[in-house]
């Protein structure tokens, strides 16, 4: 699988992960839904059985791939398959994973202080 980092993760990485733990914590469950959901599609292609229409060589399967990581960052945009949903009811109850709810007020109150700053600062000027 040919894999690119999503935007999200990119752009934590310029302004600091503290700031965006629970937006990194959510990018990285649905990437993990993104990834089952590859693998459980490149093992039922598998089963399929390999005709001469599109050929068996290369160029099928760099198609086939391209088509199951289509297919699995659209499952994976649902969140229905679970699987991340359920890592991270287990990974809360292990204490070693902040909620969404928490990591949203955060981010909320760490924008009302930069309201703050900001307004301070033309105050100043």
């Amino acid at each position: 699988m040919f894999y690119v980092t999503p935007p999200e993760l990119m752009q934590a990485q310029t302004r600091g992960f503290e700031r965006d733990n629970a937006a990194l914590q959510r990018t990285a469950l649905r990437e993990l839904d993104h990834y089952f959901a590859f693998m459980l599609l490149r093992e039922m292609g598998k089963a399929v059985p390999r005709d001469t229409l599109f050929g068996a060589g290369l160029e099928q399967e760099v198609y086939e791939e391209m088509l199951f990581d289509a297919l699995s960052a659209e499952i994976a945009k649902t969140g229905r398959l679970g699987v991340a949903r359920q890592v991270e009811a287990q990974l809360e109850a292990a204490g070693k994973l902040r909620s969404v709810q928490e990591g949203q007020a955060i981010k909320k109150s760490s924008a009302r202080a930069d309201k703050t700053s900001s307004s301070r600062k033309m105050d100043t000027v």
